[in-house]
């Protein structure tokens, strides 16, 4: 996969789970274009008005590949190290793990990720009902994370192309 179509995938993800600012995808799209790609697509995604706009460009230049290992690690690497840095987040980690899945729809086929999210799914729906969930949390995603340990990767493909997205506020940071 080219480091374009990564970025599309990150971009599509992003904007879908609220990771990346729309803002940040005119911004890239300039950036490419200061530095000499003359491609369509960073024009047309320099004007973008909105989310469906954004992802109506990709679509016409990018093949979305769901399926791709490389992608999901990524993805779930930024998780990891949410969930790493505040496990008290770990209700919205899961809530936007089922969102990410949902979104790729279950394309993978291997059995061990559909166990995954169907537990999550289940423990998500059993707690906003009122009982107590199936899976004892938040103890149960950080042993499924923690195997992704590709954040640093992340961050290293998003600021090379300049884009601001899947940032992660740390805890305790200090405020000065």
């Amino acid at each position: 996969m080219t480091e374009k179509e990564k970025i599309g995938h990150l971009v599509r993800f992003g904007l879908a789970l609220k990771k990346i600012p729309l803002t940040e995808i005119s911004k890239w799209a300039d950036y490419q274009i200061e530095n000499g790609k003359n491609d369509n697509l960073y024009f047309d995604l320099s004007f973008a008005k909105s989310t469906n706009e954004v992802i109506e460009f990709l679509t016409k230049d990018i093949e979305w590949n769901f399926k791709s290992a490389e992608i999901r690690e990524l993805i779930l690497g930024y998780y990891n190290e949410y969930l790493k840095s505040d496990n008290s987040n770990w209700k919205k980690i899961q809530k936007e793990l089922i969102d990410f899945y949902n979104y790729i729809e279950y394309e993978d086929s291997n059995e061990r990720v559909e166990d995954f999210i169907y537990y999550l799914i289940d423990d998500y729906h059993l707690r906003n009902d009122g009982f107590g969930g199936s899976l004892k949390m938040p103890d149960f995603l950080t042993e499924k994370l923690s195997e992704f340990d590709t954040y640093q990767e992340l961050q290293k493909l998003l600021k090379r192309n300049k884009i601001n997205g899947f940032e992660i506020k740390k805890r305790h940071a200090n405020n000065v």
